[in-house]
């Protein structure tokens, strides 16, 4: 005797073509997610710098102020050597930065005074920052500028795993090819910063008056 069949339904095929498309979607939705996730972050900043150091002067002076840093093996960074190992001054500032257009069309000059070393890496060691006065501007200008004695701010910050102001000092500059140690400071094996306010380290060498770069 013949068995008779159970005739495929429309509500069953539906249901098939249904669960299909959901398992279509599905790897579209999970390929998609994969492509677009973004990586994990960490907080601070990621390789970059663990360091900085930074050298700041009264806007209205048109004096060259310079930022030396010793390194433990006693290689120096300064705006002859710009990069040393794992140490990088970004800018020479001369004490004339420069002009920029302002949106009325007028030129106004860059006010801002600011040296900036960078340091990669956690190097162990004991560093020396020091502060020197290469020229000081005798000409008139007009408006005039603000001229020596003044003060300089020198800042050490440690950037990982968060952003800590480790040191500030405020060095008054009174003279043409002065220079001051600002601080020493030591760097541990983890990362760690000690800093001797009282270090007197004359490591620059002595510039010619007439000198001009």
């Amino acid at each position: 005797m013949r068995r008779r069949t159970r005739p495929y339904g429309f509500a069953l095929s539906f249901q098939d073509m249904l669960m299909a498309m959901i398992a279509v979607y599905a790897f579209l939705f999970l390929t998609a997610y994969a492509l677009i996730k973004p990586g994990d972050t960490k907080p601070g900043v990621q390789t970059k710098a663990e360091y900085m150091l930074t050298l700041e002067w009264p806007e209205a002076s048109y004096d060259d102020i310079d930022l030396h840093l010793m390194l433990p093996d006693e290689k120096m960074v300064n705006f002859r050597r710009r990069e040393v190992e794992h140490a990088v001054l970004d800018h020479d500032d001369i004490g004339t930065n420069g002009m920029y257009r302002r949106a009325d069309g007028g030129m106004a000059r860059i006010q801002e005074h600011k040296e900036t070393i960078t340091l990669r890496a956690i190097v162990p060691g004991t560093y020396v920052a020091n502060v020197h006065v290469y020229h000081a501007d005798g000409l008139p200008r007009d408006p005039a500028p603000r001229r020596l004695p003044f003060t300089a701010i020198v800042r050490l910050v440690k950037l990982n795993p968060r952003v800590v102001e480790v040191a500030v000092a405020e060095i008054p500059l009174t003279h043409m090819g002065e220079q001051k140690t600002a601080f020493q400071f030591r760097i541990g094996d983890t990362g760690e910063v000690a800093v001797d306010k009282e270090a007197d380290v004359p490591f620059i060498p002595t510039v010619p008056k007439f000198a001009r770069r």
